[in-house]
C-alpha cells in the first residue's frame, strides 16, 4: 500500500503467508476429513448389506421351520392312521379264539374248584 513503512509490509507479507500455510494445512485437513468419510460410507454400506442378507438368511430360516413342521405333523398323523387301522381277519380270528380259550379254561378251573370244594367221595 502507498504510504506504508517498510515494517508494515513486511507485517501484511509475513502476516498473509501465515494465513496461507493456516490454509494448506486446512486443505490438508478436509482431504484426510473427506478420506475418512468415504472410508466410514463404505463400512456403512457394507453394515447395511450385511443386514439385508442375515433378514433374507432369517426368512428363509422360517420357511425352513415351516416345512420341517409340516412335515413332521403329517409323519406324525400317518403314525396316528397306522395304530388306528382296524384289525384284519386274522387279527380278529385270533383275538376271538384267545377270548373263547380263556372263558373255557376259567369255567373249568371255577367248575374244578366248586367240585373238589364240594364233593365228598
Amino acid at each position: 500500500m502507498p504510504g506504508d513503512t517498510p515494517e508494515d509490509a513486511y507485517k501484511r507479507g509475513y502476516d498473509a503467508g501465515e494465513q496461507d500455510a493456516r490454509l494448506r494445512g486446512h486443505d490438508v485437513k478436509f482431504v484426510e476429513i473427506n478420506g475418512h468419510i468415504k472410508a466410514l460410507t463404505e463400512e456403512l454400506h457394507s453394515l447395511v448389506l450385511a443386514v439385508r442378507q442375515l433378514g433374507i438368511e432369517a426368512e428363509a430360516n422360517a420357511k425352513t421351520a415351516v416345512a420341517t413342521a409340516a412335515a413332521l405333523e403329517a409323519r406324525a398323523k400317518e403314525r396316528r392312521e397306522e395304530t388306528e387301522e382296524r384289525w384284519s381277519p386274522v387279527q380278529k380270528g385270533l383275538a376271538l379264539f384267545g377270548a373263547l380259550y380263556g372263558m373255557l379254561t376259567t369255567a373249568i378251573s371255577i367248575g374244578l374248584a366248586l367240585y373238589v370244594a364240594f364233593h365228598k367221595p
